[in-house]
């Protein structure tokens, strides 16, 4: 157990550090690793340092105890656990060579364009601001910016399902919102479509709105920080 836990020090971050107290086998781990103002870690917070060892988590009436796997179990638990690494690192190759590298929206045929390697991988219709033609000029204007930005951020919950931030206004377009003496507006988003409004045309208050189904394949495609396109 003495062994294990030192393993843990090796593995967790150096806010953390060992007790003097109980490291026989079996020992609560509550009573082995103190968080730095000494106070017992939390289930959430060991855990992950347990799993894929030698070692499980017995819970027995609230008790959490440290126990090894029998020497009978543990040749077929690591086959199976280097089994699942193969599997994971397959599919973080599959995901680095499937990510889009570009966005694409144009404006005048209605359609989003995800890339990859200058080709399109996806293509869906869009919605645009309920006044589409030209540039944003001013918050409150209706229109959907054109230029080229960042996918700057997801989020998971919004008014429409999930949204991507789309990372206007830019420098340039503050300046010439503050040389015009106006508000640039902002929080344009590439956002999912409502029941209501799945069949009305160009009704977003400038953002680019597109189906739930085509929104889960883009966050799935699409990192932050991948690069958007918007053409008239």
């Amino acid at each position: 157990m003495k062994l294990l836990v030192i393993l843990f020090l090796l593995l967790i971050p150096a806010a953390y550090h060992a007790t003097a107290a109980n490291r026989e086998p079996g020992a609560d781990t509550a009573q082995v690793l103190l968080s730095e103002q000494g106070k017992p870690l939390r289930f959430h917070q060991y855990f992950p340092m347990l799993y894929g060892g030698d070692y499980y988590l017995e819970i027995n009436k609230g008790k959490r105890t440290v126990r090894r796997y029998p020497d009978s179990l543990l040749a077929s638990i690591r086959q199976y656990r280097n089994r699942q690494d193969s599997i994971t690192r397959a599919k973080n190759v599959f995901y680095r060579l499937s990510r889009a590298e570009k966005v694409v929206v144009v404006k005048s045929s209605r359609k989003l364009y995800v890339q990859r390697d200058g080709k399109n991988i996806f293509t869906f219709p869009v919605n645009l601001g309920r006044n589409p033609i030209g540039h944003k000029q001013r918050e409150g204007d209706g229109r959907t910016p054109e230029g080229r930005y960042t996918l700057d951020l997801k989020m998971w919950t919004s008014q429409y399902y999930k949204n991507f931030r789309i990372s206007y206004p830019d420098s340039n377009d503050l300046r010439t919102a503050k040389r015009n003496g106006y508000k640039p507006g902002g929080d344009i988003m590439i956002h999912s479509t409502s029941a209501r409004r799945s069949k009305l045309k160009d009704w977003t208050n400038g953002c680019v709105a597109i189906s739930n189904a085509h929104l889960d394949t883009l966050f799935n495609y699409v990192a932050i920080g991948t690069e958007i396109e918007i053409i008239k």
